[in-house]
């Protein structure tokens, strides 16, 4: 019986989607058409979430999100973030 390969899905092929701040931090005019599909989907999970404190967790990264203080990245449908912080001027 001959053997066939079969490429196995790997972990390391998916690669995350760039971290990404709320759309406030950006220039002033250049986010009056832009839609967040960030904010939208953490919005969607708090909804769609029966976990109290998975909810909970959400709302305090959409805050953080949204105030400036985190910069989000998202691998497969889950949020990662890293803390920013902004120059004082």
């Amino acid at each position: 019986m001959p053997k066939t390969a079969v490429k196995k899905s790997s972990e390391s092929t998916f690669q995350a989607t760039c971290f990404q701040v709320h759309k406030s931090l950006l220039a002033e005019n250049s986010f009056a058409n832009v839609i967040d599909f960030t904010e939208k989907k953490l919005c969607r999970q708090i909804e769609e979430s029966k976990d109290a404190l998975k909810k909970l967790m959400l709302v305090a990264m959409l805050e953080d999100y949204t105030t400036g203080n985190i910069a989000i990245s998202w691998k497969h449908s889950l949020a990662t973030y890293t803390r920013i912080t902004q120059d004082k001027k």
